[in-house]
């Protein structure tokens, strides 16, 4: 998955992929060093998963742009939940997930890749121990 939304992407002149992570601890790490504008984040991954580094990322960097890619609504929803701004089911991932990508005036994407209110209500869970 992560290779063919990569491909897709590198198809767009004006979207430049910054990085791919295999999983969520990869993820945070990838943010951490090359801070992009936008983050696609699969829910489902081994370790840590979508919605934990999702987590992860909002409560670090709340100006991050997240976009939950999932199968299906339940993992959407708990991904929009935890502070994903915006979520893309895998079977509607060309057009519809470049729109989105563009709906903000941002240069950065990273693959794995209205601010939330500063006190975090959900508390950090294993991701957390990532850099």
């Amino acid at each position: 998955m992560r290779q063919g939304l990569a491909a897709l992407l590198a198809e767009e002149t004006d979207l430049i992929v910054v990085g791919e992570a295999a999983d969520g601890f990869e993820a945070i790490e990838l943010a951490a060093r090359l801070r992009p504008d936008v983050v696609l984040m699969d829910c489902v991954m081994p370790e840590c998963d979508g919605i934990e580094a999702t987590r992860v990322l909002r409560a670090r960097w709340p100006q991050l742009r997240i976009i939950a890619v999932s199968v299906d609504a339940a993992g959407a929803a708990a991904m929009l939940r935890v502070g994903a701004e915006t979520a893309v089911g895998k079977a509607d991932v060309s057009e519809v997930l470049i729109e989105k990508i563009r709906a903000a005036p941002r240069r950065a994407v990273s693959s794995a890749l209205a601010k939330p209110p500063t006190a975090h209500p959900y508390p950090l869970g294993r991701c957390s121990d990532s850099p």
